[in-house]
C-alpha cells in the first residue's frame, strides 16, 4: 500500500495544480482574446472590406452615371445636330424651290414679253400692210375715177329731155337728179351748182373740185423696228401728188361732162 503523501506534498500538489489551472485558464484567456482579437480584426477587415467594395461601386455607379450622362448629352447633341441639318436641308430644299420658282416666273415673264413682242410686231406689221392696202385701193379707186362707175346721163337722155320741153326748171331738177346718182369715191363727192339759159340753150355746171389733200399723202406703211415699234409712212413725193391730183382734176372735170365717158379714161 502507498504511504500516504504528507499534508506539504499534498499541498504543493494541490498549489501547482491550482498554478496549472490558472495558468491553463489564463492560456484559454489568452486565447479566446486573440481569438476575439482575430475576429475583431476580421471584422474590421471585412468592414473595411465591404466599405471599399461599397465606394469603388459607388464609383462605379458615378463613372457609370456619368457615361449615362455624357451618352445622353452626345445622344440629344445629335439629334439637335440632326434637327438642324434636317431644317437647313429643308429650308435650302425652300430656297432652292424659291429660287427655281423665281427662275421659272422670270422665264415665263420674258417668254410673254417676247411673245408680246412678237405680237405686237406682227399686228404693227399687219397693220401696215393694211394701210398700205387702203393706200393702194384709194389710189386705184382714184385712178379709176372715169372707168367704175353708175350709168351715165345717157341713161337719162328720155328723162333729161322730158323735163327740157317742161321749162327751165324742170330741166336742172332732172340734171341735178342725174348727177345725185352718179358714185364718187369716198371724198370727191362735192357740191353742184346749176344754171339753164334759155335763150342761148346753155347748161352751166359749177361743180367744188376736192382739195389736193383727197391724194394720199403716203404711197404706203412699212414696220420700223424701233423703241418702241411703230408703223411709219413712206412719203409721197410732192411731185408725183401733184401729178395724181391733176390727172383727178381731168377726170373729175370729164365725168362731169359726161359719167359714161368712162371709154375715154380707160387706161389714164
Amino acid at each position: 500500500m502507498a504511504r500516504k503523501k504528507s499534508l506539504t506534498a499534498q499541498l504543493l500538489q494541490a498549489y501547482q495544480e491550482a498554478k496549472k489551472a490558472k495558468a491553463a485558464e489564463e492560456k484559454r484567456l489568452q486565447q479566446e482574446e486573440a481569438r476575439r482579437a482575430r475576429a475583431a480584426e476580421q471584422e474590421r477587415l471585412r468592414k473595411e472590406r465591404e466599405a471599399v467594395k461599397q465606394e469603388r461601386e459607388q464609383a462605379q455607379r458615378w463613372v457609370a452615371a456619368q457615361r449615362e450622362k455624357k451618352r445622353q448629352e452626345a445622344e440629344r447633341k445629335r439629334k439637335v445636330e440632326q434637327v438642324e441639318r434636317d431644317l437647313a436641308r429643308r429650308q435650302a430644299a425652300r430656297e432652292k424651290e424659291a429660287e427655281q420658282n423665281e427662275k421659272e416666273r422670270a422665264r415665263r415673264v420674258q417668254q410673254a414679253a417676247r411673245l408680246a413682242k412678237q405680237e405686237q410686231v406682227e399686228q404693227l406689221k399687219a397693220e401696215a400692210l393694211e394701210r398700205t392696202s387702203e393706200v393702194q385701193a384709194r389710189e386705184a379707186a382714184l385712178r379709176r375715177v372715169l372707168v367704175d362707175h353708175s350709168p351715165g346721163l345717157r341713161n337719162h337722155r328720155g328723162t333729161v329731155e322730158q323735163a327740157l320741153a317742161d321749162g327751165a326748171t324742170a330741166f336742172v331738177e332732172a340734171v341735178e337728179g342725174a348727177l345725185a346718182g352718179c358714185e364718187y369715191p369716198a371724198g370727191l363727192r362735192r357740191a353742184w351748182r346749176l344754171a339753164y339759159v334759155p335763150e342761148s340753150r346753155e347748161l352751166m355746171v359749177d361743180v367744188d373740185l376736192p382739195g389736193q389733200d383727197v391724194i394720199p399723202s403716203a404711197t404706203g406703211y412699212r414696220y420700223k423696228a424701233a423703241d418702241p415699234p411703230a408703223v411709219v409712212p413712206q412719203p409721197r413725193k410732192e411731185a408725183e401728188a401733184k401729178e395724181l391730183y391733176k390727172q383727178l382734176v381731168a377726170r373729175l372735170a370729164l365725168r362731169a361732162v359726161d359719167p359714161s365717158a368712162r371709154r375715154a379714161g380707160r387706161g389714164r
